[in-house]
This record gives C-alpha cells, sequence and structure tokens, in this order.
C-alpha cells in the first residue's frame, strides 16, 4: 500500500529533507489487558496517547521514520489502530486518503484502490524565505471533547441563521457557537470583553486541482483569520447568526482571492509575520479552528471491521478547536485544548451544554 504515497515509507532528515529510502513505516504491536468496552465507557483524551505508536511533541516523532502505526489488540477482540504520521508531509485530508487505501488494499478492492499524487511544490514552489518553527510553549493544556448529535445540531443551525445565510452548515453553526462560548470564557476570566481572532483551516485541493484525477496528497492548507469588532460585542456577546454571516463572507473572499495572496511570497510571509505578532499579545485572544467533518473515517475497514470511533488524544496546542463528523456523519464532535483555567470555565457554559453532551460514553451517541 505504501508504494502508492511513496514518501510514507522514507526517513525524515532534516526541517525540509524526506529520503525516499523505502525504510517503511514503524509497525507495533501490542497486548491490551482489559476490554475494549472499558475504554469507550470512561473515554480519556490522555488515556488516548497511550495507544499512539510514539509520543507526538518528542524528538522520535520529529525525526526517522515519516509514518508510525500501533495496533493494540484488546482481551475481547478488539483493536484499536494508532496512527501518527509527520505534519510535514501530510495533513488531515492526507491522512484520510491513507486510511482509505489501507481500506481498499485490506479489502483486496480494485475499484476503491486510492491512487495519488503531491502537487503542492509544483503549484507553490519552496522559496528561501527563513520560516520558524511553530512554537509549541510547554504548559498545561487540556483537551475536552464535546458531542454535537445530529438532533442537537439543528437548534444552533436555526440560531445561526439569517437573511444573509439562510442556510448554514453544521460546521459553521457548531463553529460561531463554540467561537461565541470563547469569547464568553475570556470576558469572565479577564473582566472585560477582549477582541478574539479566529483563524480557520482551509483545504486548497479543490482550488487548485479542481479535475485532477488523482487524489493531491501532502500538505494543501492555509487559512484566514476573523476579527470582529470590538463595537458589535454587547453584554451578551456576538449573535451566533452575525459571526456565521462574518464566517461565510470571509471564506467567499477566501475562495475568491486567497490563492492570488498565497502565490506571492511577500504578501504572505508579511501576513504570516503579522498573526505571529497577534498570537504573542495580550489584548488579543486567538484560536484555531480546523474541520475534519466530511472525511468519511467511518467507511473504511482496516481488515477488523468498520470503525466504531475516530479521534484525536490530547493535543498539546493551546487553543485548538478541531470538528469530527460522529459516527452517523449527520453530528459533530468537537475536541478543544485550553489552558486549565480556561478549560474551567469553558466546559461549563450553558449555552454550549444546552446543544453539547459533554464527553459522552461512545453507547450514548
Amino acid at each position: 500500500m505504501l508504494s502508492r504515497f511513496y514518501p510514507l515509507a522514507g526517513t525524515i532528515i532534516d526541517q525540509i529533507t524526506i529520503d525516499c529510502d523505502d525504510a517503511g513505516a514503524q509497525f507495533v504491536e501490542a497486548r491490551v489487558n482489559c476490554l475494549l468496552s472499558d475504554i469507550l465507557q470512561q473515554l480519556d483524551s490522555l488515556l488516548l496517547r497511550n495507544f499512539l505508536p510514539v509520543e507526538t511533541e518528542s524528538t522520535e516523532a520529529e525525526a526517522g521514520r515519516v509514518l508510525f502505526v500501533h495496533a493494540n489488540f484488546f482481551q475481547c477482540g478488539g483493536v484499536v489502530i494508532g496512527l501518527c504520521i509527520s505534519h510535514k508531509i501530510a495533513d488531515a485530508a492526507t491522512i484520510s486518503t491513507i486510511v482509505k487505501g489501507w481500506s481498499a488494499a485490506a479489502l483486496q478492492s480494485k475499484e476503491a484502490a486510492v491512487e495519488v499524487c503531491f502537487p503542492a511544490a509544483s503549484i507553490f514552489p519552496p522559496v528561501d524565505t527563513y520560516i520558524p518553527p511553530m512554537k509549541l510553549v510547554r504548559e498545561k493544556y487540556v483537551t475536552r471533547r464535546f458531542v454535537f448529535d445530529a438532533s442537537k445540531v439543528a437548534a444552533p443551525k436555526t440560531k445561526a441563521a439569517s437573511s444573509m445565510v439562510q442556510q448554514p452548515t453544521r460546521v459553521e453553526a457548531v463553529t460561531a457557537l463554540v467561537w461565541k462560548c470563547m469569547m464568553n470564557m475570556s470576558r469572565q476570566i479577564k473582566g472585560y470583553p477582549r477582541l478574539s481572532m479566529l483563524s480557520h483551516s482551509v483545504d486548497l485541493r479543490k482550488k487548485i486541482i479542481p479535475h485532477c484525477r488523482k487524489t493531491p496528497s501532502g500538505t494543501c492548507l492555509s487559512n484566514f483569520q476573523i476579527v470582529p469588532r470590538p463595537s458589535k460585542f454587547d453584554k451578551v456577546g456576538f449573535a451566533p447568526a452575525g459571526l456565521v454571516c462574518k464566517l461565510r463572507k470571509t471564506t467567499r473572499e477566501f475562495d475568491e482571492n486567497g490563492l492570488q495572496i498565497i502565490n506571492v511570497e511577500k504578501r504572505t510571509w508579511q501576513k504570516m509575520c503579522v498573526i505571529d505578532d497577534l498570537v504573542d499579545k495580550d489584548d488579543i485572544d486567538f484560536c484555531t479552528y480546523t474541520s475534519w467533518c466530511k472525511f468519511q473515517l467511518y467507511e473504511a475497514d482496516l481488515g477488523w471491521g468498520k470503525l466504531v470511533w475516530a479521534s484525536l488524544p490530547n493535543i498539546m496546542l493551546k487553543n485548538l478547536v478541531v470538528f469530527m463528523d460522529t459516527k452517523d456523519g449527520d453530528g459533530v464532535e468537537v475536541l478543544a485544548t485550553l489552558s486549565k483555567q480556561e478549560m474551567v470555565v469553558f466546559e461549563s457554559d450553558q449555552q454550549l451544554l444546552a446543544f453539547a453532551a459533554f464527553n459522552p460514553t461512545h453507547d450514548d451517541h
């Protein structure tokens, strides 16, 4: 299967080089002395890290193999697959493609076989501009899981609708609600409303190569930022409908103009510097949102049957919100990472809990 994803069988040499030496993925098997149901009945993001093949923030993850796989076999016959891949070469969409390719290989399905290409370097040629590594501040962050069932998503969508956006998507509606609760949390902790910047990841594949026969893989991401005006903040915070309008408008503007900006090295670099400066400021709240929805992970069969649950472990990046599908594909699972102080306030927000279940067991949704 790795022959279709040639860089994944290689070795990371440094920050910009992968040696395609066909070393293969690192595959480890482990026996777990408990039942899989014990894990599903007490879902713990920290515990899930034990099922990964490598500590994601370790030096081992930064060098050596590109792809790590950990197969965990439980006493009951259940299996948990832990998958780690370097973000230097892959994003969430690429992980989805790998899982689909693995599934096709396991089922020996020629119809479902995946053909991939890695076009990013040809479309956005490497430049000489130095880009500093991501800042990973070693603090105590916590990740919490909130589940919006399909029946609960309808109400936030109704609240987020307006004459400008009559039918918001489930991700737009949940984004607006979570963002509003984030701003409420900040106001409660700081005692006054602050500027809040939302940075939303964008998959560039359909924009840069809309009719490619193969599946574009690699890291094909950009992002856009939204900062609502403080004057729009009243005693009850921003209205979800207003946030969705801003989100939809900015998304449309990025679709129309984003690629032109990305292709201009100087403007891209200036934008990155501005964002980096804003993140470091004490008077603005910065949060990154990214959606893994519609990646069809639950359709995959890696040889042990279709997936029961797909998720991420505790994420060591502060102010990160990840959206994932529920198993039925109609709800949204939210994984939010904040400082301990912030999470205490955020996870008790009644506006959030009115629609989302806090870390339900797998049998509850």
